[in-house]
């Protein structure tokens, strides 16, 4: 009976922890998926300020943190020291500074108000693949901050539209369609239109494709192409690798 009972005590722990894990993946999926909406809302709110040619856009640098982005920041986003320690009021799930621009808080105080540092983003313009359905700002650095609201621009190589090589990096988030998380989807032929400050489009065509370590991606990323060029640069799936999509100049279009 003793023996009986030991086992009884034995299984009933056992489906309490699988029912604890059961209610912890849930609620973590609830979680994921409502920072995958808030980070989506805020990009559309970014583009829609992009392409109304905001050059400066103020971001919290503390929210929609990537796994895995310890080994991504290549550069220190601007802005860093300045307005520090503003309030802003929450509507919505929103926060509005005085300068218009418009970003997710991290969590509300009872108040209604957080007290956050907003950081600036250089906006560089913008980047369309219609083939994965992305279309995306890009930014000035490929800092921690630049890549959570988008694309960055790796610092040291072209800016986009001008001559040489414009490197552009983005993460592979694990939600499909999020950030560079299509890149895989890209092939030769397909067209990369990329929109520069000055609101010049120029569209580019795929010449090639790579899966390469991250020490052989350092080789395209600061090769100083002659001409014009883009290379897009994200995590393969296997984190230790990098995918590369290389594109040339085809045509340009004026704004």
């Amino acid at each position: 009976m003793r023996r009986l009972k030991i086992i009884n005590t034995v299984v009933l722990l056992v489906m309490l922890a699988a029912l604890g894990v059961l209610v912890y993946t849930v609620f973590r999926q609830k979680e994921e998926t409502q920072e995958i909406e808030k980070r989506n809302d805020t990009i559309d709110i970014i583009m829609s300020q992009v392409d109304a040619g905001a050059s400066e856009i103020w971001v919290d640098p503390n929210a929609f943190a990537v796994p895995g982005e310890e080994g991504s920041d290549l550069s220190d986003p601007p802005g860093y020291d300045e307005y520090a320690n503003w309030i802003f009021e929450e509507e919505e799930g929103l926060i509005i500074s005085d300068t218009n621009e418009v970003a997710y808080i991290p969590t509300p105080t009872k108040s209604g108000a957080t007290l956050i540092t907003p950081v600036s983003l250089t906006v560089l313009g913008s980047i369309r693949i219609p083939a994965i359905d992305l279309s995306l700002p890009i930014y000035e650095g490929a800092g921690k901050t630049q890549l959570r609201y988008g694309i960055g621009q790796l610092s040291g190589s072209a800016q986009p539209n001008q001559d040489g090589n414009c490197v552009l990096m983005g993460h592979n988030m694990r939600t499909y369609g999020a950030l560079f998380g299509r890149l895989d989807e890209v092939v030769v032929g397909n067209e990369v239109t990329l929109k520069g400050a000055d609101g010049t489009e120029q569209t580019y065509t795929v010449t090639s494709v790579w899966v390469v370590t991250a020490e052989q991606a350092l080789d395209y990323m600061y090769n100083n192409e002659q001409g014009r060029t883009v290379t897009m640069v994200s995590c393969e799936n296997i984190r230790t690798n990098r995918r590369i999509v290389v594109a040339e100049l085809a045509t340009e279009t004026p704004s």
